[in-house]
């Protein structure tokens, strides 16, 4: 790493404004641990999103309306088929 003293007197300026331009954002460990935690979070939601909408047990197969209640019918996957 450079350092300003090591920079010439006459480039010290170019030095600093290049400086400021490329220095990447620095964050506090409170916050990365936050971004952390939320990118964790989302990964673990959408995971279970995935796997939620393929359950067997909830899947609800046609469902006709009963004509004696005028509700839906609901048949569940069974296990052996």
């Amino acid at each position: 790493m450079i350092a300003v003293r090591d920079v010439a007197p006459d480039q010290r300026y170019e030095y600093e404004r290049a400086k400021e331009e490329s220095s990447i954002k620095t964050y506090t460990p409170e916050q990365e641990v936050a971004w952390i935690r939320k990118i964790i979070r989302c990964e673990m939601l959408n995971e279970r999103k995935r796997y939620q909408r393929w359950n067997r047990e909830v899947l609800i197969l046609n469902a006709p309306i009963d004509p004696n209640h005028d509700e839906e019918w609901i048949e569940q996957v069974s296990e052996s088929s």
